[in-house]
C-alpha cells in the first residue's frame, strides 16, 4: 500500500514563488506534484486557477528545481489540439517541464471502441514522452489500455487514469473505484485536509495499491474582502490556492506516503 505523491492543482497569479519554493523544499523529493492549468483563452487573460505562460513556467521551474514533480493539466481546446497534434501545442513551454500532462476532455470526445484511448497513448510516445493523465467517470472499474501495447510494452504507465467526476467544483464523490493492485492510479474529486486520510486509509486496505491523491478546490482560500480591493480585484477573486492547507494535507497523509 502506498500514497505515490499529492498533486496540487490551480496554481496561479495569487501564488507566492518563495512560498511555494518553501512549501516544496520541506517535503521528500518527487511526493508533492505541482500541478498548473492550462486554456487557450483562460491563461490568456490570466483568470484565477489558469495563470499566464510566463507565470506559469516560473511555477514548473520552482518545483522541478525543488526535486518535486511537475504537471500540467490541458482544458479544453488546448486538451484536444494537443492529443490531435502534440508537436504544434500553444502550451509546449509548460509541456516541457512537466513530468506528465493531463488532458481534461469531456467523455464524448473518446471514440468508443477498442481504440478508445489510443489518441492519449500516442501523444504520449510521440509527442513529448510524457505520461498522458486520462480522467474517467467510471466508479464501478478502471478503463485498461494493455491491449494496446503491441508491439510496445508499458501503455498502463503512459497512461495512467484519473478518476475525478468532480470537473473542478470541488463534489466529492461517494463512490470510489478500488485500486488495482500494482498499478498507479489517480483520485481527485472534494479531497482536502479534512477528508485525504480517510480516503487514503480506505485505499490502502488493497494490498499492493499505488495511488496518488489529486486536489484543486478543497485546497484553496477566499481573499478577505479588503485585501481583495486592494489587490485591484473587481468584483473581488473568490479564492487563492492556500499553501497552509496543502501542509495540512500533507501532514495529513504523511504515514502513507512513508508505507
Amino acid at each position: 500500500m502506498m500514497l505515490n505523491h499529492v498533486t496540487f492543482t490551480g496554481w496561479d497569479r495569487h501564488t507566492n514563488p518563495h512560498e511555494l519554493a518553501e512549501l516544496c523544499g520541506d517535503h521528500e523529493q518527487e511526493v508533492i506534484e505541482i500541478a498548473v492549468l492550462y486554456s487557450d483563452s483562460r491563461s490568456q487573460d490570466d483568470a484565477d486557477r489558469y495563470p499566464q505562460l510566463g507565470t506559469a513556467v516560473e511555477i514548473l521551474r520552482i518545483a522541478r528545481a525543488s526535486g518535486q514533480r511537475a504537471a500540467v493539466h490541458l482544458c479544453g481546446q488546448a486538451a484536444r489540439a494537443f492529443l490531435e497534434n502534440p508537436s504544434e501545442s500553444n502550451a509546449a513551454p509548460l509541456i516541457a517541464l512537466a513530468n506528465r500532462v493531463q488532458v481534461n476532455v469531456p467523455e464524448d470526445f473518446w471514440v468508443p471502441g477498442p481504440e478508445k484511448y489510443r489518441p492519449a497513448l500516442t501523444a504520449a510516445r510521440h509527442g513529448w514522452g510524457r505520461p498522458v493523465i486520462v480522467q474517467t467517470r467510471d466508479a464501478e472499474r478502471w478503463p485498461d489500455v494493455s491491449h494496446l501495447e503491441h508491439p510496445v510494452r508499458g501503455a498502463g504507465r503512459m497512461v495512467p487514469f484519473l478518476f475525478d467526476r468532480s470537473a473542478g467544483t470541488g463534489e466529492r464523490s461517494l463512490l470510489w473505484p478500488a485500486p488495482i493492485p500494482g498499478r498507479l492510479v489517480g483520485y481527485a474529486g472534494g479531497i482536502g485536509p479534512d477528508n485525504a486520510a480517510e480516503l487514503c486509509s480506505w485505499l490502502a486496505e488493497t494490498a499492493g495499491a499505488r495511488w496518488w491523491l489529486d486536489m484543486e478546490t478543497r485546497i484553496r482560500e477566499p481573499f478577505p474582502v479588503q485585501q481583495s480591493l486592494q489587490l485591484g480585484h473587481d468584483p473581488p477573486a473568490p479564492t487563492f490556492l492556500s499553501i497552509a492547507k496543502c501542509r495540512q494535507v500533507m501532514r495529513a497523509v504523511d504515514r502513507w506516503l512513508r508505507a
